[in-house]
């Protein structure tokens, strides 16, 4: 089997999962349980930075398990975070250093194949990496998280996923209605 078409199959045992997790209430009676333990308001404000053409919204007050983050992000139209380059990595460490939180959920899993590092948001095998030392161990760690090391270093871990962290959203913004355009025409145009 292609690598294209396990991450088609993982990513869809993904989707039954959580939609078996958002019809049982799980989801919802997490979050609540989870704002309430809290002493922030019950609804954040989705406050966001905006970097390239990404726009991200760093959850600094509650933590979830790698699942629930990835629910969290989708349940609000925005996807676990995926980071391409360097210029990216160095961008989110500057805003997660003003927090003052340590770690954070990517989407970056070896779920898929129990091996390779993909980006389950995207599906996207990772090519670009910001290792720890001795990072990946591969033990038992299947979630990257990023976290901040000597109060000053940002860099990956593989991670426990059924640990409870914070995470980070992104979602995808056009620069304006013409580029938006320009889009739905190239889409059309292809489908045709």
């Amino acid at each position: 089997m292609g690598m294209h078409v396990i991450i088609l199959i993982v990513a869809s045992l993904f989707a039954v999962t959580f939609l078996a997790f958002a019809n049982s209430n799980a989801f919802a009676v997490w979050l609540n349980k989870t704002r309430n333990n809290t002493d922030q308001a019950a609804d954040p404000s989705f406050p966001l930075v905006h970097y390239g053409n990404k726009s991200y919204y760093i959850e600094s007050i509650l933590q979830a398990n790698y699942f629930q983050a990835f629910q969290y992000c989708r349940y609000h139209g925005m996807q676990l975070l995926t980071i391409s380059s360097q210029a990216e990595h160095n961008f989110l460490k500057g805003q997660i250093e003003k927090l003052g939180r340590q770690s954070f959920w990517t989407s970056g899993s070896k779920l898929s194949d129990g091996t390779n590092w993909s980006w389950m948001s995207t599906g996207n095998r990772i090519t670009y990496t910001s290792w720890h030392p001795g990072e990946p161990t591969m033990v038992n760690e299947d979630c990257i998280e990023i976290h901040i090391y000597d109060n000053r270093y940002l860099q990956w871990n593989d991670f426990i996923c059924s640990h409870r962290i914070n995470f980070i959203c992104e979602t995808f913004m056009t620069t304006n209605c013409f580029d938006l355009m320009t889009e739905l025409n190239k889409t059309s145009t292809t489908t045709r």
